[in-house]
């Protein structure tokens, strides 16, 4: 065709027309090149594609090039020869236009698809009841939320927090054949159950998706979390990590250990019984202050007290100073005005509080400095009864009643 075209004296629109050929054939292989591409992807791995074999339908037979070619000159008869065809080449918005005609007349002549088994169906068929498994094995690992989580150190996840959803076109049919099988195999530890899982309807034959959501969890079941604090803590002491005074009001999202829990607790104990005996004071700040070689340091705040304890050697200065004033208390008065003092303690600055539940029965609420406080007082009322069993009583009232001479409010205190 090109060299006619120069015999002819038409050597432009014959360059031009060699040109768009040689667009096309590179057009058509960068094409198949992509489409080798995509298909060598699905066969890897792949984080949220898990792809299957396609069965061959015999029924299916290829189009003939003759008759595509048919098809081509049908659809072009309308242009009106090839010299129309030509100047259509020339822009994008012909060559567009030819390829609309032929896309349309391909799908008006294609045959329909008949309506027979979905592919998906097929594909799983073939698979041995091991491999089925273990396709729906990595369906759900992969459809969970990608969430480090520590679901077995007593943090519990309600039921009604997950949903699954399973679209798959003939979705009863598919619940029916592998519902029970895709139960089965919901990954350890996640707390969720065969009934959370539901079929719905997705039109698309040749492909399930799994949509898995989870509305909420404990924070503290974060896995990295441990190493968090430790992280806090080392960088919190060259640069503040909080534009807050008082970092103290920040509450750490960690779940601490039954040790770690136990040491809080004899801290506070500590602190409380130093605040009562006089052995730490409160400073303008808001914090407590332990006098150390005529000097004093400052231990906290009570909520910081109460989230992280003391400092190991700050404890050891109070319970040595403590321990002190502790022996100086010999008299059954003494002992009796400790009583009414933790009493009055936990009775006042650390009241229960008032709660409702959901049908509107009220109950008081002790709270942990509460427990400590009381604790407190019943170590000295224990002491106190077995140094005058037969005057404890009456000693205790007389010191509830005197208690506004011999003590003192803590200054700043919202008690």
């Amino acid at each position: 065709g090109g060299l006619m075209a120069r015999l002819s004296g038409k050597d432009k629109q014959a360059e031009t027309v060699l040109t768009q050929v040689k667009d096309t054939l590179r057009d058509s292989l960068l094409f198949y090149t992509d489409i080798s591409k995509i298909d060598a992807s699905i066969k890897e791995k792949h984080a949220t594609l898990i792809p299957l074999a396609l069965v061959q339908n015999n029924e299916e037979q290829p189009v003939d090039g003759a008759q595509v070619r048919e098809w081509a000159k049908d659809a072009f008869k309308d242009f009106g020869g090839s010299k129309t065809l030509f100047g259509k080449l020339q822009d994008e918005e012909g060559q567009e236009e030819l390829l609309s005609k032929l896309r349309a007349k391909a799908v008006q002549q294609l045959p329909r698809q008949t309506q027979g088994t979905d592919p998906l169906l097929s594909a799983l068929a073939a698979l041995t009841p091991d491999e089925q498994r273990e396709k729906f094995r990595q369906l759900l690992q992969r459809a969970m939320p990608w969430t480090p989580l520590n679901l077995t150190g007593g943090f519990g996840i309600g039921k009604d927090r997950y949903t699954c959803l399973v679209g798959v076109q003939d979705a009863n049919e598919f619940k029916r054949t592998y519902g029970a099988m895709l139960g089965q195999c919901l990954p350890q530890g996640t707390g969720m159950t065969a009934g959370q899982i539901q079929f719905v309807e997705s039109g698309t034959p040749g492909k399930l998706i799994c949509f898995t959501e989870l509305s909420g969890f404990p924070l503290p079941a974060l896995t990295p979390l441990p190493t968090y604090l430790a992280s806090y803590r080392k960088e919190s002491t060259t640069i503040p990590l909080h534009s807050h005074k008082r970092i103290s009001q920040f509450v750490q999202p960690i779940q601490f250990t039954q040790e770690q829990y136990r040491q809080f607790a004899e801290d506070f104990k500590l602190y409380l019984h130093a605040v009562v005996m006089g052995v730490l004071r409160r400073n303008p700040s808001e914090r407590y202050e332990l006098m150390i070689d005529q000097d004093y340091f400052s231990v906290g705040d009570e909520f910081a007290i109460r989230q992280n304890g003391l400092n190991q050697l700050q404890r050891k200065d109070i319970e040595d100073q403590l321990r002190q004033r502790y022996e100086q208390l010999r008299s059954p008065q003494q002992l009796a005005a400790m009583v009414a003092l933790f009493e009055d303690l936990r009775r006042g600055a650390y009241k229960p509080q008032m709660r409702q539940d959901e049908i509107g029965v009220s109950s008081l609420y002790q709270t942990f400095p509460y427990k400590i406080a009381e604790l407190l007082k019943n170590e000295y009322d224990n002491r106190l009864k077995r140094q005058a069993p037969d005057n404890a009583e009456r000693l205790v009232e007389q010191a509830r009643a005197l208690l506004q001479q011999f003590t003192e409010p803590v200054s700043g205190s919202r008690a």
